[in-house]
């Protein structure tokens, strides 16, 4: 017979199943159960294990980022404890000893504090600018430079700042990983054209476009030619990084 703490943990008598609301419910606790042993993961990854722990998500956090994340038109929402610590996750997700950032003079204090007392403990170069510099901030600008913090308007002072400006002095600052499939040189126009076709007609199967939605990936597709052209754009502008950052493999 099984003992009372075994009933709590496995319940023989669960409520019905199927009861839909508008609200989604509020889920409390930490513990998430698996069906097996092997399929525990410790992960925040939500395309590995949907629920592992409930600091990391429930489905009362996860539908909240994902509505508010679908009417801002995003491709997927995070939901924080608070504003700083949602301010920390993007600092430490983009920056690393012996980056450097620019933060705005009228930058939220707390994240003033982040940047002052932890991100320069870490080697971070944290460099301050004039919220109204505009187009001048382009001569701060270092090879290093890995961030441009914007707060507009400003906390407390309340400066507005010309953001489209800044980020038009911020030339290459855009990369993006992107698929392609390529065939051996002299294959028939034949050939190549049907598989181009076949795949576009692929990407436009609503399945295919969902999954690749879930692993935020844009869909673009198009001929051969337009793949050419932007292939040819992609080798020529890393090119060039490539020789100004003087980098070589090792």
């Amino acid at each position: 017979m099984w003992s009372w703490r075994t009933r709590l943990m496995h319940p023989e008598n669960p409520a019905p199943q199927g009861f839909r609301s508008l609200a989604a419910p509020v889920y409390r606790g930490s513990t998430t159960l698996f069906g097996r042993a092997a399929e525990i993961r410790d992960t925040w990854n939500h395309d590995e294990a949907a629920y592992t722990y409930g600091s990391y998500g429930t489905p009362t956090t996860l539908e909240l980022a994902a509505r508010v994340c679908e009417l801002d038109g995003g491709r997927r929402g995070f939901v924080t404890p608070g504003g700083q610590s949602a301010l920390v996750l993007v600092y430490l997700a983009f920056l690393g000893s012996g980056d450097h950032v620019l933060v705005p003079e009228s930058v939220y204090g707390p994240s003033r504090a982040f940047a002052d007392r932890v991100l320069r403990r870490c080697g971070v170069d944290v460099e301050y600018y004039d919220p109204l510099e505009g187009t001048a901030i382009e001569e701060r600008i270092r090879p290093a430079t890995r961030l441009v913090w914007c707060e507009s308007p400003g906390s407390i002072t309340m400066e507005v700042q010309d953001v489209p400006a800044i980020a038009e002095m911020l030339p290459g600052f855009e990369a993006v990983a992107w698929y392609g499939i390529v065939a051996p040189p002299n294959t028939p126009k034949a050939v190549i054209d049907k598989i181009n076709a076949d795949v576009n007609e692929a990407l436009r199967d609503p399945d295919v476009q969902g999954r690749l939605k879930n692993l935020t990936a844009e869909i673009f597709g198009g001929s051969v030619d337009q793949t050419a052209k932007y292939m040819r754009e992609e080798v020529s502008r890393w090119s060039d990084v490539i020789k100004a950052a003087n980098i070589k493999i090792e």
